[in-house]
């Protein structure tokens, strides 16, 4: 037992509450059941009841055994001073209030239903990634689904814009610039996603808007700062991008990355960082402006139009890394599934930021409704949930499941999950 749980027995009245009698055999009625506390103090606030014919205004504290009241030190701590009532699963010894009296007490261990408890314990019990899934948490009426999967995926993107806007100024107000960043870190992917913000910490999408009209420059910009151009040339082709990258490091005082900060263990040559990297300097080589041109425009297919500048140069056609032998040749553009985790990942949360700040909301509900119009993500956890009936119709719906099993799921947050809390009842 945990006391999370008699908390959403409280929350949620999921107890008999006919004929309430406290343990010293008094009627008890309860008129309002305070507001929960998530910080220090007594566990819910403003309670109000009636004992007999007196009425009583104050805080409610919850404990699975009565002893736990001075075990806790609530008996000299003046906080606990106002508790009128002393809600516990079982009572094992009287509790006294640091005015020196007796706390009026609820035992609530016969008044829950002996099912729900049950499956509450087979679910804080059980290991899986999906701890409610003995209980079938896809015979779920698809209403509860639905609702529960729009919070969740609001949560979601408010957690992407929350990581957004700790690393931009927004004082500053440069979207443009705070966009180019979190495509940089969209473009790392899990396994580089912490180089390429380093990278585009140490680079600013002014100096390459300054450079686009020089060749080379942008790719100069981008391998330069990303550590790719301080060992000696591999080819002519490195070896004009280090020049190019020389007089761009001195102009701007730019410092460079250590190249051993990329990682290319167990993974595709399509996907390797230098590949990356040449799909960044095609993007912000082919596009400016590109918030700008996506707040004009923010359907879907226009987005996945922009974030496709087409095939790499010729150089790629034929490279994997930057200075290294060439291979057979073989087309390099940005995939149409890469192109929609750039959006789901970069373009949505920045949006969605970018509306909020200017007090837009059709612009917000035009973010959301991108993702409602993609295809769903294929991963670990959305063929987890679809392996077991529960699938996703768009890229809303995977974000929701995500968001369920990395903050709910996996904390084992189930009692404050809508599907739980439905499985617990039923």
């Amino acid at each position: 037992m945990q006391e999370a749980f008699l908390h959403y027995i409280w929350l949620t009245r999921q107890f008999d509450q006919r004929q309430l009698r406290l343990t010293d055999g008094r009627p008890l009625e309860i008129i309002r059941y305070g507001k929960h506390n998530h910080d220090s103090g007594p566990d819910f606030q403003h309670g109000q009841i009636r004992i007999e014919d007196t009425m009583l205004a104050g805080h409610i504290e919850i404990h699975i055994q009565s002893a736990e009241w001075r075990q806790h030190g609530h008996h000299e701590d003046p906080a606990y001073k106002n508790v009128i009532l002393h809600v516990v699963w079982s009572d094992d010894q009287p509790v006294i209030g640091t005015h020196g009296l007796p706390i009026p007490t609820l035992e609530l261990e016969t008044r829950v239903s002996q099912s729900m408890y049950r499956h509450y314990l087979r679910i804080m019990h059980n290991q899986e990634r999906i701890p409610c899934r003995p209980l079938h948490p896809e015979q779920v009426p698809a209403e509860i689904w639905a609702i529960w999967k729009e919070r969740l995926v609001i949560e979601r993107l408010q957690r992407k814009v929350h990581l957004v806007s700790t690393h931009a100024d927004l004082a500053v107000q440069d979207w443009e610039e705070i966009l180019f960043r979190q495509l940089c870190i969209a473009m790392g992917m899990k396994v580089n996603k912490a180089a390429m913000e380093h990278l585009a910490s140490k680079l600013s999408k002014l100096v390459l808007e300054r450079n686009r009209d020089r060749s080379l420059a942008v790719p100069a910009l981008i391998f330069g700062v990303a550590g790719m151009l301080s060992s000696d040339p591999g080819d002519e082709y490195q070896r004009s991008l280090k020049q190019e990258w020389e007089f761009q490091k001195n102009k701007y005082q730019l410092q460079e990355m250590n190249s051993v900060e990329w990682k290319y263990a167990r993974m595709h040559p399509p996907n390797f960082p230098d590949i990356r990297l040449a799909q960044l300097v095609k993007l912000f080589s082919t596009h400016s402006h590109l918030l700008s041109t996506i707040v004009n425009d923010p359907e879907i297919s226009s987005v996945r139009k922009l974030l496709a500048p087409g095939e790499l140069d010729d150089y790629w056609l034929t490279h994997f890394r930057l200075g290294k032998e060439p291979s057979t040749s073989r087309t390099k553009k940005i995939g149409n599934q890469s192109i929609d985790i750039l959006i789901i990942n970069a373009v949505v949360p920045v949006l969605f930021l970018y509306a909020y700040t200017q007090g837009d909301n059709s612009l917000q509900d035009k973010a959301i409704t991108m993702l409602e119009r993609m295809a769903p993500e294929v991963n670990s956890v959305t063929r987890l949930w679809k392996s077991i009936g529960v699938d996703s119709a768009h890229a809303g719906d995977s974000q929701a499941l995500i968001q369920l099993t990395n903050e709910y799921c996996s904390e084992k947050r189930c009692l404050e999950c809508s599907i739980g809390h439905h499985l617990l009842r039923t």
